[in-house]
C-alpha cells in the first residue's frame, strides 16, 4: 500500500500491533520517541486510509483515545510480518546461516530484554537519569 511506504506510518501501525492492548498515539510517542505531532500525523493518515479506527466515546483531539487496528490494518501487519520473515530467510540462505531453535530462542530472549529495557527508559523523562 502506498501509505505504508512511509516509515512513519508503517512504524506506527506495527507499534500499535505490538502493544496489543488499548494503544494510543501517546504510546507510539513513548515507544518510538516520536514527536507528538509526528504521531498525530501518522495516526490521522492511518485512520483516513482505514488502517486504524479510534475507539468510540473520546474527543477527536484526545491523543489518549485507544486506537484499534481495522481488518485492513491487521492484514497489512500480517503481510509486512510475512515479508520480513521471507527476507530474513532469504538472507540466511544466501549467507549460508542456519540457526538452531536454541539459538533463535536465545536471540528472541535478547530482543525481549531490549524491548523491556526500552519501555522502561522511554518512561523516564529526559534529564532525569542519574
Amino acid at each position: 500500500d502506498k501509505v505504508l511506504r512511509k516509515s512513519r506510518e508503517l512504524l506506527t501501525l506495527m507499534t500499535l500491533d505490538y502493544i496489543e492492548h488499548d494503544a494510543t498515539a501517546m504510546d507510539v510517542v513513548r515507544l518510538l520517541r516520536f514527536d507528538p505531532a509526528t504521531a498525530t500525523r501518522a495516526v490521522a493518515i492511518l485512520s483516513q486510509e482505514g488502517f486504524i479506527a479510534p475507539a468510540n466515546g473520546y474527543r477527536d483531539d484526545d491523543r489518549k483515545k485507544p486506537l484499534i487496528l481495522s481488518e485492513k490494518g491487521r492484514n497489512a501487519v500480517a503481510e509486512y510480518k510475512h515479508l520480513m520473515i521471507q527476507a530474513s530467510e532469504f538472507s540466511n540462505e544466501t549467507l549460508g546461516l542456519k540457526r538452531s531453535q536454541k539459538e533463535i530462542n536465545k536471540q528472541l530472549g535478547v530482543l525481549a530484554f531490549i524491548s523491556n529495557r526500552t519501555e522502561i527508559l522511554a518512561s523516564i523523562k529526559p534529564g532525569k537519569l542519574v
